[in-house]
C-alpha cells in the first residue's frame, strides 16, 4: 500500500513538470527510442507524466546520494508507474 500511495504521489507530482530541464538550461536527454512510447495524442498527460518518470529514473540511477534512505524504493515505484503508464498508452482509448 505503501509503495503504490509513494507511485501515485511521486506521479502527481511529476505530471506538472512537462519540459523538465538539466543543469545548464539545456533539454533532458530523450528516452531510449528502442522503447517507443505511443504518440501524444489523446492522452497528452499520460505520456507527460511518463516522459517525467523517465527524466526522474535518470536522476534516480546517476545521484550520488540515496536520498536519505529513499532511493531503492522510489526506483522501484518509479519503474511500476512507468510500466502501468506504458501499459494505459496502449489502451485503445489513449490511441
Amino acid at each position: 500500500m505503501t509503495k503504490t500511495l509513494f507511485a501515485i504521489v511521486l506521479l502527481l507530482a511529476l505530471v506538472g513538470i512537462a519540459p523538465v530541464m538539466v543543469p545548464g538550461g539545456s533539454p533532458a536527454p530523450q528516452p531510449n527510442p528502442a522503447v517507443a512510447p505511443v504518440p501524444p495524442e489523446r492522452c497528452p498527460n499520460i505520456h507527460a507524466a511518463a516522459e517525467a518518470l523517465e527524466s526522474a529514473m535518470r536522476d534516480l540511477e546517476s545521484a550520488r546520494h540515496d536520498f536519505c534512505g529513499h532511493r531503492k524504493e522510489a526506483m522501484e515505484a518509479t519503474r511500476n508507474a512507468l510500466r502501468q503508464l506504458r501499459e494505459a498508452e496502449k489502451c485503445d482509448k489513449c490511441r
